[in-house]
């Protein structure tokens, strides 16, 4: 990928790591078997509802969990997938924006992937004593609702 000027700064784990730390956020890296889905509206979980059974049926959904974005506004949430194999990065990316996870966040982590960047997917949130999991599965919303708007 031949790398241009851009209004936008090269996107890195390095920068995302230092605001977290300067912030006292958490940094929340993906196991090789883990998809990071970055839910901003209504819209993105319809798609990510959509399209759960054919991500499932073909690479093994064992277990989601589900916690609030670092804005915790209403309708934002993180959903981390594991998945019964492990991924590429390259197939996490776009196993994440088949899921409805924000776009532009798997456009520039695409973007960190073609520079050799260590860790092109991440969750930066909110320190916290607990995480609330939420079994795999069509109940999602039902489920989740209650933590994520509750």
């Amino acid at each position: 990928m031949e790398t241009r000027v851009s209004e936008f700064i090269a996107p890195n784990s390095r920068r995302a790591i230092d605001i977290a730390k300067t912030q006292g956020l958490d940094v929340v890296l993906p196991e090789a078997n883990q998809l990071q889905i970055d839910i901003d509206d209504e819209a993105a979980l319809k798609v990510y509802e959509a399209h759960y059974d054919i991500v499932d049926s073909y690479w093994g959904i064992e277990h989601t969990k589900v916690t609030p974005s670092k804005s915790g506004l209403p309708g934002k949430s993180h959903i981390t997938v594991t998945l019964s194999q492990k991924i590429s990065n390259k197939d996490r990316i776009a196993l994440q924006t088949f899921l409805g996870s924000d776009r532009k966040r798997e456009i520039l982590s695409y973007i960190q992937e073609e520079n050799g960047d260590a860790h092109p997917t991440l969750f930066l949130e909110k320190k916290r004593e607990k995480q609330t999991e939420e079994p795999a599965g069509r109940k999602f919303r039902e489920e989740a609702d209650a933590v994520v708007y509750g």
